[in-house]
């Protein structure tokens, strides 16, 4: 038993560092799209001259 709460102490802090950056990572990249359709919308509206 004190030997899986050791595994435990080490694995659940590692998995929790590892999805937050996981997480951190999905959320940049989505903010690059978002402000890449952005700047593409910008671009098609200038292009029609509104």
């Amino acid at each position: 038993m004190k030997k899986l709460e050791k595994i435990l102490m080490y694995v659940v802090p590692l998995t929790f560092l590892v999805s937050t950056l996981y997480y951190r990572q999905q959320i940049k990249s989505q903010e690059r799209n978002y402000g890449r359709a952005i700047q593409d919308y910008l671009d098609d509206i200038r292009s029609e001259g509104l």
